[in-house]
């Protein structure tokens, strides 16, 4: 057995992993998808030599053991740059689970040279080898807008008067608003960069979020639609950025607001916040949610009446994937380091963290 990056000439032993380990309908059988979220990622030709796929495998001759995905980002360290992967789609093949290859896929893994690793929604078995090998764990916060009680007929199956009540308590009213300063674009511009080089990256840590890799995220995904924005000062510079995604709730007639990004100077955070909420109100949301670890914008969100964490709904409201499934309202992320130059202390301040659930495949059909 060999660890190794596949050749693209061994794309069929991948296939034939994914029918065995997955099913037939899994996301990265299709070939578009795949690409997509490979090799086009713009970080993808600055880590890996032409031949070679992102997908890290345990294999022999013949077949695929194990693997995962791995995304190469720039990692934002508070204005600069270093070198990250995210891993996700961990999976061992079923005929050889339980014999110690995760860890051992992740030992490879921190032998690489990259400053961070990170990855999203682990299981609860990954989750104990990973915090064996020094990553540490963290939820993302959900943040949830309700702007109907009609919200109670997609979570109040056991007609829970907590439920119910808290839903009434908490439903956003209608407000108008002028949102003239926030535009709708088709795709993120230099001087989109020059503010995120100079307006955000300074006061988060995290994937970098330049404007080769939005564009790669958002407008250029197959299978959604993505609704971008920005918000512009009078002398139409940038200010900020909206990333939002509409789905319509399979088997009903209800529709919920995704936000993937939003992050604004200061200055900039209560309108765009406002513009979120009146703009999912537009478009007949009954709900929004919202998942980060940043904590940098909480005042805002909750001046708008966005909650974060609540006890009762955060739970109760699903998180839906598009075709819309009902699963666990969570999403989680591990990471791991090894550059000296970051400290632990500063590095695992999540509340700095701006990591959302657009930095992983967690934001993606499943057919």
């Amino acid at each position: 057995m060999k660890i190794e990056f596949l050749d693209k000439k061994d794309r069929s032993l991948l296939e034939q992993f994914y029918r065995e380990s997955y099913s037939p309908k899994y996301i990265l059988l299709r070939k578009d998808f795949f690409d997509w979220y490979t090799v086009k990622n713009p970080n993808y030709r600055d880590r890996f030599p032409d031949g070679q796929l992102p997908v890290l495998v345990l294999r022999d001759d013949k077949r695929i053991l194990a693997h995962w995905v791995c995304g190469a980002q720039k990692f934002n360290f508070f204005g600069r740059n270093f070198s990250m992967f995210w891993t996700s789609n961990w999976m061992v093949h079923p005929d050889f689970r339980h014999r110690g290859l995760g860890a051992l896929i992740t030992n490879f893994l921190q032998k690489l040279p990259v400053d961070v690793l990170a990855a999203n929604m682990v299981t609860k078995e990954s989750r104990n080898v990973l915090e064996r090998l020094n990553y540490q764990y963290q939820d993302l916060n959900r943040y949830l807008a309700v702007f109907s009680d009609e919200a109670l007929n997609l979570v109040n199956h056991r007609n829970d008067p907590r439920v119910r009540d808290r839903l009434r308590e908490v439903i956003i009213p209608a407000k108008n608003g002028d949102f003239a300063n926030i535009e709708p674009v088709s795709a993120f511009a230099e001087d989109y960069n020059e503010f995120w080089h100079s307006g955000f990256a300074p006061v988060a840590q995290g994937g970098a979020r330049d404007a080769d890799f939005l564009n790669w995220r958002y407008p250029q995904a197959p299978f959604f639609e993505y609704r971008c924005f920005v918000v512009k000062d009078n002398q139409k510079k940038i200010k900020g950025v909206i990333v939002l995604r509409i789905d319509e709730i399979r088997n009903t007639n209800y529709r919920a607001c995704r936000m993937l990004e939003f992050f604004t100077d200061p200055e900039w955070a209560k309108l765009a916040a406002e513009f979120v909420i009146s703009y999912a109100r537009r478009e007949k949301c009954v709900f929004l949610d919202y998942y980060n670890l940043f904590s940098g914008f909480d005042s805002f969100f909750a001046e708008a009446g966005i909650l974060k964490n609540d006890s009762v709904l955060s739970t109760e409201i699903p998180r839906l994937t598009q075709p819309v499934a009902h699963e666990n309202w969570f999403i989680n992320a591990v990471f791991w380091k090894r550059n000296p130059e970051i400290s632990n202390e500063t590095f695992f301040n999540f509340d700095k963290w701006y990591t959302t659930s657009g930095d992983s495949d967690q934001d993606r059909k499943n057919f």
